[in-house]
């Protein structure tokens, strides 16, 4: 029973990302639907799932146009980048662009904003690695999921690294991610947080 309901829900997903990740254009919060459904999916067949808690105060941009969010987020405004990067990959804006490539921009603002030290970006590209094939070839999962620790230790961006040293769902063959691969993860990591560190004097 349990083999059969978890081959059932696979095969949900899959056709859910058909339409979410195959088609030029995505409904509006589409990413936010993606976060609920992991952990939904995760709680169904007995495994776990990541879970991203939007829960730091960040400046308020509803006032300004997407050239003047712009504009600050190149030069450097933290909460301005993670804004645009949920922009793009919520399809609130580029939707004139070939899906991929509007992807791609949003994935650019979110690793500007890990650049800044932003954990929750990490962990927003952390979830696009499990559910994005061409990010999932990378296996950079727990390296972000473990940066995004490193830079906000709470008991969310730790549940994030610790259900990947354990059976889980992801991967659809109930494993964890290799040690090699938790190892190679978590060096890079360590890497990124002390240039990050040292860049915006975390100690």
């Amino acid at each position: 029973m349990f083999k059969f309901r978890q081959k059932y829900l696979c095969a949900l997903f899959a056709v859910m990302m058909f339409f979410v990740l195959g088609t030029d254009v995505c409904h509006a919060g589409w990413i936010d639907t993606l976060f609920e459904f992991d952990t939904w999916l995760g709680e169904k067949i007995g495994g776990k799932g990541p879970k991203v808690v939007f829960s730091k105060p960040r400046e308020d941009f509803k006032l300004l146009t997407v050239e003047e969010l712009t504009k600050r987020a190149d030069n450097g405004n933290i909460d301005a980048q993670f804004e645009l990067g949920m922009m793009y990959l919520q399809n609130v804006i580029g939707s004139e662009l070939p899906n991929n490539e509007r992807m791609q921009k949003g994935i650019e603002w979110m690793k500007r904003a890990v650049d800044e030290g932003d954990s929750e970006a990490a962990a927003v590209l952390g979830i696009l690695t499990i559910n994005v094939v061409e990010l999932r070839k990378d296996r950079n999962t727990y390296k972000y999921f473990y940066l995004a620790y490193l830079l906000d230790r709470n008991e969310y961006t730790k549940y994030n690294v610790d259900i990947w040293e354990e059976p889980t769902l992801w991967g659809f063959g109930s494993t964890p991610i290799p040690e090699e691969e938790r190892k190679e993860g978590r060096a890079e990591a360590e890497k990124m947080f002390e240039e990050i560190r040292k860049k915006k004097g975390i100690k």
